[in-house]
């Protein structure tokens, strides 16, 4: 030991001994370089974002996530971790993908009677309409309804009995809110009806008009249009003009869920 030394040398006191200064000094290096780049490497020298783990079986564990320590994690299958609006990475307790934009029974309140031509000829109109809704980003919207209706007369005061077939559809358009958009039809889902009491084939009750579509939607503000459309044979015979009741029942039902 060197005169410089042995006033402060003491065996206890393994900070002084010349050995663990290297050691501190790498340390105090990594500490700069790691501070100046930003970017860690696990697996890599060559960092490319601020955290970089490389391999191709590499994984990160967070044990906050697990079924252990995170109720909402129930280890019977894989859970979705999501992004909350701090950057911090959750589960969360109701599906964070998902929103329920509508979920109606009995949607259309007030039954709509569609009439076809005096000669059957085709005809629409729209039988009801959603309240606008915003999507605040780009999503993937699920609508599902059915509708219940009847066949009557033109002037919709009784039935229909001379047998020829009577064909009604339901569809829907989107629209920006308040108006629909007619390039493109979703939903069609169609009933034909045919009643000839002299052969005793006399149906009773609704039929029912039912579809699930999935559309894609763009962030902003839509609407859904639904119609009805009636017509029977070439538009030319009155006795093929009848009308059909939509709305008919309690039963209707209409849900919109929009997936992000």
């Amino acid at each position: 030991m060197s005169d410089i030394w042995s006033p402060l040398y003491n065996p206890n006191h393994y900070y002084f001994m010349k050995p663990k200064a290297p050691i501190f000094i790498v340390f105090t290096m990594l500490f700069v370089t790691m501070t100046s780049y930003g970017q860690v490497g696990i697996g890599t020298t060559n960092p490319q974002q601020e955290l970089h783990v490389a391999g191709s079986s590499s994984t990160i564990r967070i044990d906050g996530l697990n079924s252990t320590n995170n109720p909402v994690n129930t280890g019977v299958r894989n859970q979705a971790v999501y992004v909350n609006a701090n950057g911090d990475l959750i589960l969360p307790a109701t599906p964070a993908g998902a929103e329920l934009l509508f979920s109606f029974n009995d949607f259309i309140t007030t039954g709509q009677h569609v009439q076809t031509g005096t000669g059957g000829e085709g005809n629409s109109i729209q039988v009801y309409q959603t309240a606008p809704f915003i999507l605040t980003q780009d999503a993937l919207i699920m609508v599902t309804y059915s509708v219940s209706l009847t066949f009557n007369n033109r002037i919709g005061s009784g039935t229909v009995t001379d047998g020829k077939p009577k064909v009604a559809h339901n569809f829907f358009y989107v629209g920006d809110g308040t108006t629909p958009n007619f390039t493109t039809t979703y939903g069609y889902s169609g009933q034909t009806y045919s009643n000839n009491a002299s052969f005793g084939f006399t149906p009773t009750g609704f039929a029912y008009n039912q579809s699930t579509e999935f559309i894609f939607l763009t962030a902003g503000t839509h609407s859904l249009h639904f119609y009805g459309y009636v017509f029977s044979g070439d538009g030319t015979s009155t006795s093929d003009s009848f009308s059909s009741y939509m709305g008919a029942s309690s039963t209707d039902l209409l849900k919109v869920v929009a997936l992000y």
